[in-house]
């Protein structure tokens, strides 16, 4: 989704992209350019539609819009949306449920409508100055138009030596003037002016909760079956990436049993150490294999031969839009070429779980310890520590510390320069605010808002994604229940994460349903490292005297980082501060001003 609106009189609306490039009156029949994502539609009444959308709530749409609308056909998400559109105007954000970025221009009242879902699934950017707006998914489509400067966001970017600094200027990108509409927002552009409205944000709705206990997990659990099978219905060919994690295993699990009973199966991507390093590195293979043989289920490993950290700094470009990508992108990169070459057009991810069915109830125990509830508190310590070991009595120290005076602990995520971070205003002294109280439903409310404010500095992939994404356990109506139901439901009995092992007993493989261990995504990331190190050391090397980039990036201390011998397990550094300051001088390097 991409396009150009350029105010005149009457305006022009000028699209680019499906196999459609028009400036003034768009052409009338439309039908063969819209794809599964519904990139461009025409309704009725003047509307016209360019979008990626997936509705997750069909049946309530219908009920809800006029019975005629189908003429005795199935309609498509993107004209759902229109009709949606067509009868509560900008309120029609409020009843979507879905993952979607669109933007409506409305030739009747000469304005542009663009909207965003609630959690933020798909991008929208856009650049905005007096005469035009210009609007992407991706943003390389905006930077490729003529009248947009590409130029560094120096306060973005000094903001990351802050601890917090992810959050700040939550709606800006790295690319001055190219904003990320927010998860949860809409935007009118027209004649007037601009405005903006944030029409959904987390909150604790304590009516999403039933009284019974046991209605509680069940509640969760056809939530989750309702946001899993309402992703995967409209499929042939689904895939999901399956870790043997909690998050990724109540995907694999609802889908599969979903597809089986339709005699359909979904491939299961899962990211496994080679054969060669079987005896080194543990992986996660015994509990991945608890889904062999289980029916809808096949399972693909994934090993990324010959991959790492470092594939892809000789080329600037795999770094035009940002430098905040994982150090671990090479397998997200396999596993979606893998999941193509198998046909599928859907690719399930278990992304978001610690913002609501598995949340590890942080701070539970400060609560009950504040809140009088000693004998509550103590038996939990006590089951906590019979299941996991270790010392609840210093975790619960720790929680209350932490809220009394916020930890000043603060990693960075790049190495800058001192006096460059000052010559943009920003100081590195910024510390977080104390908590009022602890409590464990706000908490999970106040990390799910800074993960959402985020937003802009999010992972970007190198290329535009080729199949569709799609996060169930971010779905709207599981995130929002999830953050209702109290603390006790997420620690009790000494396990963690409790509200969703027992909301899908019976569903998940009980290995992995009462686990408490976890192996990490990439287990042998620091062989990889390792492996690639002096590509690393020599790109930094390569760096001239005279090279710009020296005044922003703090080359001397990257140098000594590199030249320590190969890194153990579980360095810090190597998983994420070297990458990332690594990958900012290749992104630097798409700016003029940065060029040797």
């Amino acid at each position: 989704m991409h396009g150009e609106l350029v105010f005149s009189d009457p305006p022009d609306l000028q699209w680019n992209g499906s196999g459609l490039s028009t400036v003034g009156s768009l052409p009338d029949n439309l039908s063969d350019l819209a794809t599964t994502h519904d990139n461009v539609l025409r309704g009725g009444s003047g509307l016209t539609l360019a979008g990626d959308i997936a509705l997750h709530n069909r049946p309530d749409l219908l009920n809800w819009l006029p019975r005629d609308l189908d003429g005795g056909r199935a309609l498509r998400d993107g004209e759902l949306t229109l009709a949606a559109y067509a009868k509560w105007g900008e309120g029609c954000a409020e009843f979507l449920v879905g993952e979607f970025s669109f933007a409506i221009w409305d030739s009747r009242e000469r304005r542009l409508f663009c909207c965003r879902d609630q959690m933020g699934a798909r991008p929208f950017f856009y650049f905005l100055d007096q005469s035009c707006v210009i609007f992407a998914s991706d943003p390389r489509y905006i930077l490729r138009v003529p009248r947009v400067p590409r130029k560094l966001n120096l306060q973005k970017l000094c903001a990351l030596a802050a601890p917090g600094g992810l959050k700040r200027y939550p709606d800006e990108t790295f690319h001055a003037g190219i904003r990320s509409l927010p998860p949860g927002s809409w935007m009118i552009v027209d004649r007037r002016g601009i405005r903006r409205k944030t029409y959904w944000q987390p909150e604790i709705r304590d009516d999403l909760v039933p009284r019974r206990e046991d209605e509680v997990f069940d509640a969760l659990g056809d939530l989750l079956k309702q946001a899993v099978e309402s992703r995967v219905g409209q499929y042939g060919a689904p895939a999901a990436l399956l870790s043997g994690g909690l998050d990724s295993s109540a995907v694999v699990s609802l889908a599969g049993r979903y597809l089986a009973a339709k005699n359909r199966s979904l491939t299961a991507l899962a990211v496994v150490v080679s054969d060669e390093l079987k005896l080194r590195v543990p992986d996660e293979r015994e509990y991945i294999d608890e889904f062999q043989g289980v029916p809808g289920v096949r399972i693909e490993y994934i090993t990324a031969p010959g991959r790492g950290p470092f594939d892809s700094i000789e080329d600037p470009g795999h770094f035009e839009l940002t430098f905040m990508q994982s150090s671990r992108l090479y397998l997200y990169e396999a596993l979606e070429a893998a999941a193509i070459a198998r046909g599928a057009g859907l690719l399930l991810e278990g992304d978001g779980g610690e913002f609501g069915p598995t949340s590890w109830g942080s701070p539970y125990f400060a609560e009950l310890a504040l809140t009088g509830r000693w004998p509550t508190l103590l038996r939990e310590m006590h089951a906590v520590r019979r299941v996991e070991g270790g010392s609840p009595v210093r975790e619960l120290a720790g929680q209350l510390r932490n809220f009394a005076a916020p930890r000043r602990l603060f990693r960075p995520y790049l190495l800058l320069r001192r006096d460059f971070v000052g010559s943009a205003g920003m100081s590195p002294e910024i510390v977080p605010k104390p908590a009022r109280w602890p409590n464990q439903r706000c908490q999970q409310r106040a990390d799910l808002r800074g993960w959402l404010a985020r937003d802009a500095t999010r992972v970007a992939l190198t290329e535009p994604c080729r199949l569709r994404h799609s996060y169930p356990l971010l779905d709207k109506r599981v995130v929002e229940f999830c953050l209702a139901v109290p603390g006790k439901y997420k620690i009790r009995s000494g396990y963690r994460r409790y509200l969703i092992r027992r909301a899908l007993n019976g569903i998940l493989p009980p290995r992995i349903q009462w686990r408490t261990t976890k192996a990490p995504f990439s287990p042998d990331y620091y062989i990889r490292y390792n492996n690639q190190l002096q590509k690393a050391r020599e790109f930094v090397a390569a760096v001239g005297i005279g090279d710009p980039i020296r005044s922003v990036v703090d080359l001397d201390a990257l140098e000594r980082l590199l030249q320590r011998p190969p890194v153990p397990d579980g360095d810090v550094a190597a998983l994420g501060l070297i990458p990332t300051t690594i990958y900012l001088i290749c992104f630097l390097r798409q700016f003029p001003e940065f060029r040797p």
